[in-house]
C-alpha cells in the first residue's frame, strides 16, 4: 500500500470515529505525467483531496452552479495544507455563499487514485461529502459562483455523487 493511501485510511478512521460509518467509493483516474507530478506534489503537501458540503435549513438545501458548469452542485473545493476536511467544508460554504454553517455528518467519501496513463503505482486522495446545517438563509454568492439557490426538491441536473443523496433527503426515491 502506498503512503498516500495509508494517509487517506488514517483520515477515514478519524472521520469514522466522529461521524460513524461513511460509505467509501473508490475511483481510479489515469493521468498524463505532468498531472501525475502535480498530484504527487499535492499529496506530499497534504493537499490531494477535497470536500463538498450539503447545507440545509429547515426543509431546504443549498445548491450552487459554478460559472463554468451547467450542473447544480454543493459548495466545496480542494484541501489546503493543514486543513481538516470538516474545517475546509465550512470554510468553502462561507467563502462561496457567505453562510456560516456547522458540519453535522459525513454521508460519502471518495478515495481517488491517480495513476500514470502508462501504468505504475498511483497516488491517492480523499474527497469527503458532508451534511451541514445553518440558521441563515441570505446567500451572497462569490465571483466564481454563477447562481446559488435553496431547493426543497432536487433539480434535474445535479453534480455527480449527489442525486441519490438529494432524493433520499427529500423522499423523492
Amino acid at each position: 500500500m502506498e503512503d498516500s493511501e495509508r494517509d487517506v485510511d488514517r483520515v477515514l478512521d478519524r472521520l469514522t470515529e466522529v461521524y460513524g460509518d461513511i460509505p467509501v467509493h473508490r475511483e481510479s483516474t489515469p493521468v498524463p505525467r505532468e498531472m501525475y507530478v502535480e498530484c504527487m506534489n499535492a499529496a506530499d503537501n497534504d493537499e490531494l483531496g477535497g470536500v463538498r458540503s450539503l447545507v440545509s435549513h429547515e426543509n431546504e438545501f443549498l445548491l450552487v452552479r459554478e460559472s463554468d458548469d451547467d450542473a447544480w452542485d454543493v459548495p466545496g473545493g480542494s484541501l489546503s495544507r493543514n486543513d481538516t476536511h470538516a474545517a475546509a467544508g465550512t470554510q468553502y460554504v462561507a467563502e462561496q455563499v457567505g453562510l456560516e454553517c456547522t458540519v453535522v455528518d459525513a454521508f460519502a467519501a471518495i478515495k481517488r487514485e491517480f495513476t500514470l496513463v502508462d501504468g505504475g503505482e498511483g497516488v491517492t486522495g480523499l474527497w469527503v461529502f458532508f451534511e451541514a446545517e445553518t440558521f441563515e438563509t441570505d446567500i451572497s454568492p462569490s465571483s466564481g459562483i454563477e447562481e446559488a439557490k435553496w431547493f426543497s426538491h432536487p433539480p434535474n441536473a445535479v453534480g455527480p455523487h449527489l442525486s441519490q443523496r438529494l432524493s433520499a433527503a427529500t423522499g423523492d426515491d
